[in-house]
């Protein structure tokens, strides 16, 4: 067994958030099955891009003023949701979706998803 705390876990700063990775590939701890970390969304971090990967399950540990989208393409996002302390989201494999926060909003979230390298594409659908 081996065992963290956040405090622990560096910083990564990427366009539009800062995430802090915990387990998989370049982790804190290391596993090839399987990616677990944090992620910070905000308005003075920046705009953040559609993005789609593998399925992801996500847990919103706070927010403020902020909100996900998420569509069939990057260009086509038309659902929205408002984001609330304690949400648990379940996104779909290769799904668009896109972390949004106002002016002075924030969302701050534990995601974790399988490595697709390891799943056949019959399965990752």
């Amino acid at each position: 067994m081996e065992i963290i705390t956040k405090n622990q876990l560096e910083e990564v700063p990427l366009p539009g958030r800062h995430i802090w990775k915990a387990i998989g590939k370049d982790g804190a701890l290391q596993s090839e099955k399987m990616t677990l970390g944090f992620a910070r969304f905000a308005a003075s971090i920046g705009a953040a891009e559609p993005h789609q990967h593998a399925e992801e399950s996500i847990y919103v540990l706070d927010a403020h003023h902020a909100a996900i989208r998420w569509g069939s393409a990057k260009d086509s996002l038309p659902y929205s949701q408002p984001l609330k302390k304690g949400m648990l989201l379940h996104i779909p494999a290769q799904e668009w979706h896109v972390f949004e926060c106002g002016t002075e909003g924030f969302c701050e979230v534990l995601f974790f998803y399988a490595q697709t390298d390891n799943i056949r594409p019959e399965e990752a659908k």
